[in-house]
Parts: C-alpha cells; sequence; structure tokens
C-alpha cells in the first residue's frame, strides 16, 4: 500500500500517518514542506520527500525504534549539512538520495556513498 500527498503543504501534523499500519511507501514531492513529518507508522520502508523546502534531517522525523525504512530521497531541497546522529534511528537504510541540496558538510553517517552530485554538473 502507498499514500501520494499531492499538495502545496508546508507542513504536515505530527503523526498524520501513525493510524496506516501498512503503509509501506509514501511519496510527498513537489510541496512546500519545510520539515520531514514527525511520526511516521514503522511499516514506511519508503520515503521520498523531494523538491520541498527541508533545511534538515532530524532524527525526531524518525522516532519509531522499529523503523523499517530502507529508502529515503530528500532530494531538491535546501539541505546543507547532515551528521551521523540525524539517521541514527534508521538502521535498515540502504538508499539515501540527497541530490540537488546545497550540502556542505556530510558526516560518517554509515552508508556507502555511489555518487555525490550538488546538481553543479
Amino acid at each position: 500500500m502507498h499514500q501520494a500527498l499531492p499538495c502545496c503543504c508546508t507542513q504536515i501534523e505530527d503523526g498524520a500517518f501513525q493510524k496506516m499500519p501498512y503503509l509501506q511507501q509514501l511519496w510527498l514531492n513537489h510541496n512546500r514542506l519545510t520539515r520531514l513529518p514527525i511520526g511516521l507508522p514503522p511499516s514506511v520502508r519508503r520515503l521520498l520527500v523531494e523538491s520541498n523546502s527541508i533545511k534538515a534531517a532530524t532524527e525526531d522525523a524518525f522516532a519509531a525504534a522499529e523503523s523499517q525504512l530502507i529508502a529515503l530521497s530528500l532530494a531538491g531541497n535546501h539541505i546543507s549539512a547532515l551528521q551521523r546522529g540525524n539517521l541514527r534511528r534508521l538502521p535498515l537504510l540502504r538508499a539515501l538520495d540527497l541530490s540537488v541540496n546545497n550540502i556542505r558538510r556530510l558526516a560518517d553517517i554509515g552508508l556507502v556513498v555511489v555518487e555525490v552530485n550538488n546538481g553543479s554538473g
């Protein structure tokens, strides 16, 4: 099961998807979100939040200890730094897309970097 939310939202209420225990994929692309939704159900395996206005990926967005998230796309946002602690609650994460951001600082976050592209060429 997947859910798409095509709108011009700037924020999603905390816990808005909590009562969707079978939600596996969530596309929140092309909105005006300023932060990641907080309180996603642990069943979410793919989260795409591309082309928004997010400035940081904070760990409170991934509070569920049993998170099943394996793919996270934050492409096309306004993220300038990512620290190891930001993703520490995502032990299964295997794919992270930070393309077309303004990354200035990228700490060792425990993933194998295949390609780094800031969209500059």
